[in-house]
């Protein structure tokens, strides 16, 4: 199973450390969500990654950088629309199956697939019934990412439903450093 991680909101210690070692760890792609940072704050993000890791990266903001690091943009609420110039590997968060919409996506997020960790009160509005139904209907297909309470123990319930990937953001960031790189590092083995 592909496997995506979104950072929290705020900032975190050592974040591009932890970055580097998720990827390294197998995580496919790491989206970079820090709505309250400016372009010179993500530039300054960005700068302090290894270059080498750059091209998995997604950017929910800032997206005039995209082009400049070869990462990755993600459509959300805030950002509509593709930039005119950009190339590269797009995806874009969505809330019911008939919401997709774009063609041109490499990827995209259905959520809340579980209850929540991150978000309080933002539970599903699929059945993994109808989620399943979806998949077998071709409503779905393997572009779609099961995200919103995402754990380990949860996996084989999502390939069951016919997720082939999975994103994640509360299970991954609560602790330390060394138990975040050791909680995907452990994920990242038994996928």
């Amino acid at each position: 199973m592909k496997l995506y991680v979104i950072t929290p909101e705020e900032q975190i210690e050592n974040e591009p450390f932890i970055i580097g070692c998720l990827l390294k760890a197998g995580v496919t792609r790491v989206h970079i969500r820090h709505p309250q940072l400016q372009s010179d704050s993500t530039r300054r993000l960005l700068d302090s990654i290894s270059p080498e890791y750059l091209p998995q990266l997604s950017l929910h903001d800032c997206h005039e950088l995209a082009q400049d690091y070869g990462t990755g943009i993600h459509l959300n609420s805030r950002h509509r629309y593709v930039p005119p110039e950009f190339s590269g590997v797009l995806s874009k968060s969505c809330h019911s199956i008939s919401e997709e919409g774009c063609d041109r996506l490499d990827y995209y997020f259905l959520s809340p697939v579980f209850t929540s960790i991150s978000k309080q009160g933002y539970h599903p509005t699929l059945t993994h019934e109808v989620i399943r139904e979806a998949f077998l209907s071709g409503m779905l297909d393997e572009r779609a990412v099961a995200l919103g309470g995402v754990t380990p123990e949860r996996m084989a319930a999502l390939r069951d439903m016919g997720f082939s990937s999975a994103a994640m953001l509360g299970y991954i960031w609560e602790g330390t450093t060394e138990e975040i790189i050791r909680r995907i590092t452990t994920l990242c083995s038994n996928l």
